[in-house]
């Protein structure tokens, strides 16, 4: 049995229907541009060093974009489609002893936003953001913060996410860690994590 599963969001327990662009589009005619901005811009924000939509709010008036900030964010970042079938097998989980976390690069803003309307707060054991850990995936300090708070060793721990660098680096502190996107189906995932004899 699996003392600690740690699980990523976007790719793993949730995803954004239609990708990241299309919403930008009806605001600017280089979406993947702005985007690929915000990512770099938002980085110290994911890390915790303060919210993020007056980031984005400077982002949009550099390019002359009137569109609310406060809209841009919801439309953007706050449409969110979890995967049912993956949260019910966390409750079956949780129901059967292990415990189960989530494990996720987000700035404040975003991670409130499934804390508390998406309900990870009472679905997870805990919500590891790295936003108020103060360190991002892949970085090691990541991985040994949550591993402090779980009071847990690497062996202990099973790491799920959809990005192979952020596996080889848990891997890399002694995690048993499972390369998975949502796309490959739950069946697959719950035979890595449980393996049957």
């Amino acid at each position: 049995m699996v003392r600690h599963l740690l699980l990523d969001a976007d790719g793993v327990v949730q995803h954004r229907p239609g990708g990241w662009d299309d919403v930008l589009a009806g605001h600017t005619a280089d979406p993947g541009g702005l985007f690929g901005d915000l990512v770099i811009e938002e980085a110290p924000t994911v890390r915790g060093a303060g919210d993020f939509l007056p980031v984005l709010a400077d982002a949009l008036r550099r390019r002359g974009i009137t569109a609310d900030p406060e809209q841009v964010h919801a439309d953007v970042w706050g449409r969110i489609e979890p995967h049912v079938g993956l949260l019910s097998w966390v409750g079956e989980l949780r129901d059967a002893g292990a415990e189960v976390h989530l494990a996720s690069n987000q700035h404040p803003e975003r991670a409130a936003l499934m804390r508390h309307r998406l309900g990870y707060g009472e679905l997870f054991d805990t919500c590891f953001f790295s936003c108020e850990l103060g360190a991002a995936k892949p970085s090691e300090e990541f991985f040994e913060k949550v591993l402090d708070a779980l009071r847990a060793t690497p062996q202990e721990v099973v790491f799920v996410d959809d990005s192979t660098t952020n596996t080889r680096a848990a891997r890399g502190i002694g995690m048993r860690a499972i390369t998975w996107h949502h796309r490959q189906g739950l069946a697959r995932l719950r035979r890595q994590v449980v393996p049957q004899p």
